[in-house]
């Protein structure tokens, strides 16, 4: 595993590419982090996916949420990857689209977990996650420097991966 490749320069739709490498037919989906639940209602749009359960930390994005309009195959809840509220082995595919360098370090390892028991065997989780390259970053990182936590983020995944929790099938790098 990478943190980088330099020498990516493929422009790419996020939303394609799931559609390529995951089977979504029927599928029971776990987004961890959806915030405003954007990626959730384009999944639920564009597959054909049984059932999505979207969670989010943020008590006031959790309300608008559950407020807003949302096809029938999502269920919205309240919570973190640390303490998913799922039973062992009942997920088929796990995505976190920008949400894992958000988690608190100390509970990295232990969301990790948590995504590893429910998915079911043979299960699969997409975690997407920016790298931390470009003006953007030099920008941003004035008023909120996102480096250290996007490095950590890194760190706990490949260490799932040694430890033989995750098995990595393939690393995608887009701009």
């Amino acid at each position: 595993m990478q943190l980088q490749n330099p020498t990516a320069n493929q422009v790419c739709s996020e939303i394609e590419l799931i559609g390529q490498y995951l089977p979504l037919e029927n599928a029971t989906v776990l987004e961890l982090g959806c915030g405003t639940a954007r990626m959730t209602r384009l999944l639920a749009e564009r597959f054909p996916i049984k059932h999505i359960i979207a969670t989010e930390v943020d008590e006031i994005q959790h309300a608008k949420n559950l407020a807003s309009d949302y096809p029938s195959t999502i269920e919205f809840q309240k919570g973190g990857m640390q303490a998913i509220d799922a039973p062992d082995n009942s997920i088929d595919i796990v995505f976190m689209f920008k949400s894992l360098h958000h988690v608190p370090q100390h509970l990295l390892g232990q969301g990790l977990q948590e995504m590893t028991r429910v998915l079911k065997p043979g299960g699969m989780a997409w975690i997407s996650e920016p790298v931390y390259a470009g003006e953007f970053n030099e920008i941003l990182r004035l008023f909120h420097d996102e480096k250290w936590v996007r490095e950590q983020a890194f760190v706990a995944v490949k260490a799932a991966v040694e430890s033989g929790m995750l098995q990595l099938v393939e690393q995608i790098f887009c701009n």
